[in-house]
């Protein structure tokens, strides 16, 4: 009899292992993502609506038909927050944390191994982004149009982009940098032929004349020179 009671036990506690196993696995695979993927879109244009279930592509074209290229060094922060009074507070207590990511050379930054819950993302500053992404929420995880569960999002902040200012101040005639060709008859400093880097003329009208004004500092001298010894040699002859 008490062999039957160990072998019931053995097999109660195998069940319940079984059991918990994948409910241990399960639980493990509760974690959730947030990409996200941050373009140079220029000022006055925008990016298309994506499905936060869409990974990038490696082109991308903005509403006006732009090819854009991702954006490196732009800082996020990722802000775990809670319901509280019909409202979207950062989260407090133990629960509570944020984390900050910076995008790559790719232009991706990714938040991983969070847990189930909302969470506000939150563009930082840049020198060339005048206006950032106003925050908003991400609820984790979320179902897309097809009802089905999405754990890993995306997300595309569409704040525009300005290149870096150009240390050389033009003058009101020049455009573009130095070497490249602008409006026709103005160019950059280091350019060729525009207006204001137009190389003095040799064979121009004005050498033309230089040489015409050189020619008759020679030969007038020189000619008055020859006509003083013709007349001073004829003078010699008569007075013998």
């Amino acid at each position: 009899m008490k062999g039957k009671k160990i072998v019931i036990a053995f097999l109660l506690i195998s069940l319940v292992l079984s059991i918990g196993t994948p409910l241990l696995v399960e639980a493990q695979e509760t974690l959730h993502s947030i990409t996200i993927v941050k373009y140079m879109i220029p000022q006055g244009d925008t990016l298309p609506e994506k499905p936060m279930n869409q990974e990038p592509t490696d082109t991308t074209n903005s509403e006006a038909g732009r090819t854009l290229q991702r954006m490196a060094g732009v800082g996020f922060r990722v802000v775990r927050m809670m319901e509280q009074e019909s409202e979207v507070v950062p989260m407090t207590g133990e629960d509570a944390f944020y984390i900050e990511v910076t995008t790559n050379a790719q232009g991706i930054a990714v938040v991983g191994d969070l847990p189930a819950g909302i969470y506000q993302v939150i563009e930082l500053e840049h020198p060339q982004i005048p206006a950032p992404e106003p925050p908003f929420i991400v609820s984790l995880p979320m179902e897309d149009h097809d009802g089905e569960v999405i754990t890993d999002i995306f997300v595309y902040p569409k704040s525009g982009f300005v290149p870096e200012e150009d240390p050389y101040q033009y003058p009101p005639d020049e455009q573009g940098p130095p070497g490249e060709q602008g409006p026709p008859g103005n160019q950059g400093p280091s350019g060729g032929q525009g207006e204001s880097g137009r190389l003095p003329q040799t064979f121009g009208e004005l050498g033309f004349m230089g040489m015409l004004l050189l020619l008759g500092a020679v030969l007038v001298p020189g000619g008055i020179g020859v006509y003083l010894m013709k007349r001073k040699g004829i003078q010699t002859i008569r007075i013998k």
